[in-house]
Parts: structure tokens; sequence; C-alpha cells
């Protein structure tokens, strides 16, 4: 929901989005996220990360490859073999280096 700060170059990561659980935990508001998101791809400055595992426990890798089709303008998805939604062991260590190589 944060936009693109006019004076300061600003970076948006999505770990790990949470796809099949987002309109309870956005209390029935997701439509609002979805319109956020969709309005900070298209702005020109912005920079979008979308880091997600195959194995995630609270959304499918076909639900993440359908939404990430979707997702249109300033965005960058990655996907990550092994990696469930909370990222412990190597595939921790997969995000964090997914995420520096991304970082400029």
């Amino acid at each position: 929901m944060l936009p693109v700060l006019p004076s300061v170059r600003t970076f948006h990561l999505l770990i790990s989005y949470p796809l099949g659980p987002r309109p309870w935990l956005t209390l029935f508001n997701s439509s609002s996220y979805t319109g956020a998101l969709k309005e900070l791809l298209q702005h020109p400055e912005s920079n979008v990360l979308v880091v997600h595992g195959n194995q995630d426990e609270f959304s499918s890798q076909a639900r993440y490859k359908e939404w990430a089709s979707e997702l249109h303008g300033n965005v960058e998805v990655i996907e990550i073999d092994n990696a469930a939604h909370f990222w412990q062991g190597r595939s921790g260590q997969l995000l964090v280096a997914a995420v520096k190589k991304w970082l400029p």
C-alpha cells in the first residue's frame, strides 16, 4: 500500500505474497490492495520484486504463475525451487541472494 516516494528511490518487495488467504488477511478488502499494486506497477519510477517459493503452503505454484502473468509494469518475479512460505534453511539463503542481486 506504500506509494513510490517522490524524493527517495523506493523499492518494494513482495515476499511470499499470500494469494490464498489474502481476503481473510485484509478483512475482505483485497480489492484495495490489488488496486494499489496495479497503480504501483504502473508508476514509471517503481521498482517491485516479487519472490515466492514453489512449495508455498498458502499459495500454490500454479496460482503464483497465474497471478504473475497478470502483473504488468515495473515488476520482476522470481520463483525459488523447494522454498516454502517461511524461507527456512537453504531457501532463506537463496531469498537473501535474490534480493541482493536485484538491489542496485
